[in-house]
């Protein structure tokens, strides 16, 4: 993805604002320092790779993207909008704008983004 890309400029605002609150996006190693330090051991970290959208050709892929862009048409907005307007003070309708904008983004069939789980 470009630095430019809507998606992208969403995922990374959001990311900030968790960030501002002392309580940053999960990752694969924060996860695993915490079941660490809940006592758990040999973990074993596995990434897998989801496809935003219905882009892939393997018909396995495709239904999997197709399902996770049926959730982020919800979910973009329910993540942003309150998390921009309340951490960033970003105006509701910009934050509405950068979420249209954003799904568009996802929907594009030209760009295959996916996320890592």
């Amino acid at each position: 993805m470009t630095e430019d890309n809507a998606y992208k400029v969403n995922v990374d605002l959001v990311s900030k604002a968790l960030t501002q609150t002392g309580r940053p996006p999960a990752t694969d190693i924060t996860l695993k320092a915490r079941l660490e330090k809940a006592g758990f051991v040999d973990i074993q970290v596995v990434n897998v790779k989801q496809p935003l959208g219905p882009w892939p050709k393997d018909q396995r892929l495709k239904k999997l993207g197709a399902m996770t862009l049926f959730g982020m048409e919800a979910a973009i907005e329910a993540y942003s909008l309150a998390t921009l307007t309340r951490i960033l003070n970003t105006d509701p309708a910009e934050v509405t704008e950068i979420c249209r904008k954003s799904l568009a983004a996802v929907k594009n069939k030209n760009t295959h983004m996916y996320a890592h789980l």
